[in-house]
Order: C-alpha cells, then sequence, then structure tokens
C-alpha cells in the first residue's frame, strides 16, 4: 500500500463552477497569505499516471510519496512539529504518571 500525498494540479477546481465557498473567515487571512506566497508548481493531471505505474511496479513501493514540490513545505512543518514535541516531551510523559528521567538512560554514578 502506497500513501500518495499530490500538491497542486492544473485543473478546474478552483473555478467557479467547480467549486462552491463560503465568505472569507478574517482569522484565515494569514494562511491564505501564507498559501499565495508559496511558489508552488501545478502539477500536469497527464503526467502523474506513469509515476504511478513505476510506484505499483515497484519491488518495494514507498509507504509515503509526495507528488509535487511539497518536500521544502513538509520539512519545515514537521520540523516545527518534532521541535515542540520534544520542548514539551516532559509534560507529556507526565500526563501519563511516567518519570521523564525513567525512559531516558542515565549516566552511571561511580562508586
Amino acid at each position: 500500500m502506497t500513501l500518495l500525498e499530490p500538491g497542486a494540479y492544473a485543473t478546474d477546481f478552483f473555478s467557479t463552477g467547480s467549486l462552491t465557498t463560503a465568505p472569507a473567515l478574517p482569522e484565515y487571512d494569514p494562511l491564505r497569505e501564507r498559501l499565495a506566497s508559496m511558489n508552488t508548481e501545478l502539477g500536469d493531471p497527464a503526467t502523474t499516471g506513469p509515476v504511478l505505474l513505476k510506484v505499483v511496479d515497484a519491488e518495494e513501493p514507498p509507504l509515503r510519496i509526495i507528488l509535487g514540490d511539497l518536500l521544502p513545505f513538509v520539512r519545515e512543518t514537521y520540523g516545527q512539529r518534532i521541535k515542540t514535541w520534544e520542548e514539551w516531551q516532559d509534560e507529556s510523559l507526565a500526563a501519563l504518571r511516567r518519570d521523564p528521567k525513567q525512559l531516558v538512560p542515565q549516566p552511571e554514578e561511580k562508586a
């Protein structure tokens, strides 16, 4: 099984005949601005088929594959998440009533 994680494609998805949207909420303005500023190359649906066949025919296909130029965004996003998770690891373990010191090897005391 392979999970496909596609980026943006050159389709009519955002056309007025294809998509109906609710009025924009100002709380999402920063996100809209960030998405608009991303230098994203739109994928061509016609060139995706051969890539998918290569994945399907692979002797050891990947569990996940990104289709498009999303890897820098994914690196940044997960880097920030990992940093936060590491900073709050003690609290995460405390929520399970675990002492973080018991899970990390401690230096041996000299006799």
